[in-house]
């Protein structure tokens, strides 16, 4: 894969963060209406906070995990299917940095 955006400098470093952050926020509002978006949401937020693990550190990403505050969001646990998203809602960083130190991540 070719283009701008696999070049992992700092400046698309910040344009990844930004993409998530906007996807989170929009996941996050239309979680309100429907449940639907349960899985999308807890995905993406493992991805997020595992970019961020990886380009910024952990305390970084610790920061970020405990202000989009996933825990108080109206998920619905049982329209999450996949292990790895069940284990990082329910253990959060922590099942994430496990995953790394058994290189799973």
């Amino acid at each position: 894969p070719t283009g701008s955006l696999m070049n992992i400098s700092a400046k698309n470093i910040e344009k990844h963060i930004y993409s998530f952050k906007y996807i989170i926020d929009f996941y996050s509002m239309k979680l309100k209406s429907d449940s639907i978006f349960s899985p999308n949401l807890v995905a993406l937020t493992q991805g997020y906070i595992s970019f961020l693990l990886k380009h910024k550190g952990i305390k970084t990403a610790f920061l970020v995990y405990q202000e989009l505050h996933l825990q108080h969001k109206p998920i619905d646990l049982t329209r999450l299917e996949k292990r790895g998203n069940i284990l990082f809602y329910k253990f959060g960083q922590a099942f994430l940095l496990f995953a790394q130190l058994i290189g799973r991540e």
